[in-house]
């Protein structure tokens, strides 16, 4: 099973995702214009379409999330 998961670091305004073996930080100011650039990327490659699903329903949870409080 491939990890798939998100972590929310406040104090470093920084949310990191993580699937497989690999972790990327985005800071959480700009989580809007991550997922949409995940989104365009996800029309322009459509082979690749699965993999930006993934990463744009992470962010969209870390956002949800960044957003409750």
């Amino acid at each position: 099973m491939t990890i798939q998961s998100y972590t929310l670091d406040r104090e470093t305004g920084v949310c990191s995702v993580e699937i497989a073996a690999h972790v990327v930080e985005y800071p959480l100011a700009e989580l809007e214009g991550w997922i949409c650039f995940y989104d365009r990327q996800r029309e322009r490659f459509p082979k690749s379409r699965d993999k930006y699903d993934v990463v744009i329903n992470l962010l969209e949870s870390a956002l949800a999330e960044r957003d409750l409080n």
